[in-house]
């Protein structure tokens, strides 16, 4: 039953004349009592130095072979071996890669040396658990709502990564097979509308004391009948611009995307459209709906017009730019590490709506309050320290005003050298931040060193005797 795949290797068959120059792996399958498996399964063999390519040999644990297999056909080299079993035969066999890993990456390496067989490589195969329910609405939800919803599921033995996600059926059940033992979070959510996550047990955030920690052990299925999902009356919106003069284009695919403090996706908008309705809204606007009180970090995600469609930007507010995504990454999605120097927006109340919240996806700081985001006006002239700091190239300042008033933001090096104007203008009352790229005004890369940042406001403000602040950062290449 062995089969051989690969053009390489049938090369090498012909170039060789002989099967006896090639070698093997060979070894047995038992269940965690250290029983031989009864069942029928694929042994897959990759080439170790290969972590994308297919399978170069296999061979085929028929039931009547007691778990025993040989792959033969191979010639000198790293391999890694994996037990598939057949879903024809089984449902409850997790497939395992050798030494026990649960992915190819960090499987061990089997090493053969042509013409000899390498054995006992052998398997301990765990059953799979399963988790599966049913999940609640509120009143007046139509039933394409329920096909629609996804309940993802979390690894809670760690930071809560992300393990899988499904979607309901029409009758609003959900359904995990093959799970590993250990412990699990669920969260139903229904993006781009007002149904924010829900966990099981009523949680709004991953670690509320009131979203379950599910306990699955091998073999055991586990019947989750779910609480009916949460909905605020809380919102977070705000204007997405690519410069401080233009919104963004309404042709991409954007979105921002709203994060519990521990990194966990809790609500999603679509930018330039309303999330419920689909309609068309004013160019590069967004709101987030059916917050409940609570902290978010919000992230923007999607297409620019500098980057093609297999590149997204992804930048937090207010202005944290990190490294663009290739691709479609989706648990990237629903679980994150949140970045330092985002800033989290405050929901204090179920009905709260905090507008003003935009994002720069150049990092220029928009030369308006955004007093909303931060539940009133400053109540003092203030600069405050730059973050990151030490920072390499860009770091933001942060400056804030309780009245309007003319000011001035420049950069010196530490011998007093004006470096670069960053503000110069009339700034209205509220938080503002500027983003500096570490270039001087004629464009040039500043070098390593420290640099002062001043904020002046001129007796012409109507500030007795005028306002003065420095702050101290260090560009560190």
């Amino acid at each position: 039953g062995a089969t051989v795949g690969g053009e390489a290797f049938y090369t090498l068959r012909l170039i060789k004349g002989r099967l006896n120059d090639l070698g093997a792996i060979a070894g047995t399958a038992t269940d965690a009592a250290g029983k031989h498996l009864t069942v029928s399964a694929l042994i897959l063999a990759y080439d170790a130095d290969d972590l994308v390519g297919g399978s170069v040999a296999s061979d085929h644990i028929a039931t009547s072979d007691s778990g025993k297999y040989v792959i033969p056909y191979l010639p000198s080299g790293n391999y890694k071996i994996l037990f598939s079993p057949s879903n024809a035969d089984t449902t409850y066999y997790i497939e395992t890669w050798y030494d026990g890993a649960m992915d190819r990456e960090s499987a061990n390496v089997v090493s053969v040396m042509a013409p000899d067989t390498t054995t006992g490589i052998d398997f301990s195969v765990a059953f799979g658990g399963n988790i599966f329910g049913i999940v609640d609405f509120p009143t007046g939800y139509q039933t394409d709502v329920y096909y629609e919803t996804e309940v993802i599921l979390y690894n809670a033995d760690g930071l809560g990564e992300f393990e899988d996600v499904g979607y309901l059926t029409f009758a609003r059940g959900f359904r995990f097979r093959l799970l590993t033992a250990g412990t699990y979070k669920l969260a139903a959510i229904h993006l781009l509308t007002n149904l924010p996550a829900t966990y099981y047990g009523g949680g709004a955030f991953y670690d509320a004391n009131n979203s379950t920690t599910i306990a699955l052990e091998a073999e055991n299925t586990v019947h989750s009948q779910w609480t009916t999902l949460a909905s605020g009356a809380g919102s977070v919106s705000g204007t997405v611009y690519h410069t401080v003069d233009s919104v963004y284009d309404a042709s991409l695919d954007g979105f921002i995307l709203a994060y519990d403090s521990t990194g966990h996706i809790l609500q999603a908008a679509w930018i330039g459209y309303d999330s419920e309705t689909g309609a068309e809204l004013a160019a590069g606007t967004y709101t987030l709906p059916g917050l409940v009180a609570s902290s978010y970090s919000l992230r923007f995600f999607g297409e620019s017009t500098e980057l093609g469609s297999d590149s997204v930007l992804n930048i937090w507010y207010p202005y944290v730019p990190l490294t663009p995504i290739g691709g479609e990454d989706e648990g990237d999605i629903y679980f994150t590490v949140i970045p330092t120097g985002a800033i989290p927006i405050e929901v204090t109340t179920d009905s709260l709506a905090v507008a003003g919240v935009d994002f720069y996806l150049d990092g220029y700081s928009p030369p308006v309050g955004t007093e909303a985001a931060h539940h009133g006006l400053p109540t003092e002239f203030a600069l405050r320290q730059n973050y990151p700091n030490p920072f390499n190239p860009s770091t933001t300042i942060q400056f804030e005003l309780p009245t309007a008033a003319d000011i001035i933001i420049t950069v010196y090096d530490i011998l007093g050298r004006e470096v670069v104007r960053l503000v110069e203008g009339h700034r209205e009352a509220g938080y503002h931040q500027v983003l500096w790229q570490g270039r001087t005004q004629k464009g040039r890369e500043a070098a390593t060193g420290v640099y002062i940042v001043r904020l002046v406001i001129p007796l012409s403000a109507g500030v007795t005797p005028g306002y003065t602040r420095n702050i101290k950062m260090v560009l560190l290449k």
